[in-house]
């Protein structure tokens, strides 16, 4: 199984926290703009609360599915999401 914290990860650990603080930053500004609050798109993204809170924290490392549902709820397109965060 792969360690994702070994040596010769994709991203090291400074550079996953800037994703996350830039992923949290999008989602919440966003959120705001539509006037959503944290608990409507956590329900409508079929996520907990407390999962919705950390992501726009940047504290919680989301999968891919769930991004998708956040995504989706605040009327983005996914890639807009991904093309914004810059990884190198």
């Amino acid at each position: 199984m792969h360690n994702p914290n070994q040596s010769g990860s994709l991203l090291t650990l400074e550079k996953q926290t800037t994703l996350l603080n830039h992923l949290a930053s999008i989602v919440q500004k966003r959120r705001q703009m539509l006037q959503l609050s944290t608990e409507q798109v956590a329900e409508r993204s079929k996520i907990s609360t407390a999962e919705m809170e950390a992501l726009e924290q940047g504290q919680w490392d989301i999968d891919v599915i769930s991004l998708i549902h956040v995504a989706g709820t605040l009327k983005m397109d996914f890639s807009q999401i991904v093309g914004s965060v810059e990884t190198d």
